[in-house]
């Protein structure tokens, strides 16, 4: 008796099978919202559009802000207008003075996000100028160390790629005491207790690449100042969640030891 042979689809059968199941994942992905920077270019594409410009004048940069943190829409939105005009907007910070704690400021607040540092602007590479501001008019009681104050010395001095010498030799220009401390929460816990501010480096995965660490809450939780994000700078974050991330710190206090 002769024996049957095996009966196989054809390759053409195979290879539209698997296109198909690609082309239902893929519409599945733009249909459930995976495809989310869809989104952050179909914002930027349509106010080019509007507005006279084209996709071509928004770094790639500044649509994955935009896909990652829609609180700066309009910083993003408005980078091909706002870029010519740097720092023209009047930077009045006197709301904070006497401040009791370093003011949430946004390295892409329009008034100096679009100044150019580091071979972008401060909008995108100024986390540590950025910090260093919040902690200097907190701790300085100065309103004129604003972000672009700093971010000016940070370039005078060749420090703009090198936020260790900014937050070290550059907070001891302006009139702080800075000491690097050991990445431990027992340390940590001592310098915020004994009331430093402290500045971490992080790798920029759970928040942004320099944030201030400012308070503990009743339960042990940081209070930080993320220059990138007010939501985030809500939270209350516990030491299990932040140590993988940080880099470095340092604390921080004013000469007169007042703050």
């Amino acid at each position: 008796m002769s024996k049957k042979k095996a009966s196989y689809p054809s390759f053409g059968k195979v290879f539209a099978g698997v296109m198909a199941i690609l082309v239902i994942n893929c519409g599945l992905k733009y249909l459930g919202g995976i495809n989310v920077s869809n989104s952050a270019e179909k914002a930027v594409n349509d106010y080019a559009q509007a507005h006279g410009y084209s996709r071509s004048d928004y770094p790639d940069e500044l649509v994955e802000l935009l896909e990652s943190n829609s609180e700066t829409t309009d910083f993003v939105l408005n980078y091909p207008k706002k870029v010519t005009e740097g720092t023209a907007e009047k930077i009045d910070l006197t709301q904070y003075t006497n401040c009791q704690q370093p003011p949430l400021l946004r390295q892409w607040d329009s008034r100096w996000g679009y100044m150019s540092y580091n071979g972008s602007v401060l909008g995108l590479k100024g986390s540590a100028p950025v910090c260093l501001s919040m902690t200097a008019i907190y701790k300085l009681q100065d309103v004129s160390m604003s972000p672009v104050y700093i971010a000016d010395m940070s370039v005078q001095n060749g420090w703009e790629s090198k936020p260790e010498k900014l937050l070290t030799e550059g907070a001891r220009n302006i009139g702080l005491k800075v000491a690097q401390i050991p990445v431990s929460e027992g340390k940590l816990n001592r310098s915020i207790e004994s009331g430093s501010t402290v500045i971490c480096l992080t790798d920029g995965k759970l928040l942004s690449t320099a944030v201030v660490i400012y308070a503990m809450d009743e339960n042990g939780g940081y209070k930080i100042n993320d220059p990138m994000s007010r939501e985030k700078s809500e939270k209350i974050y516990n030491y299990s969640e932040i140590n993988k991330h940080i880099r470095k710190m340092w604390e921080y206090t004013a000469n007169d030891a007042k703050q």
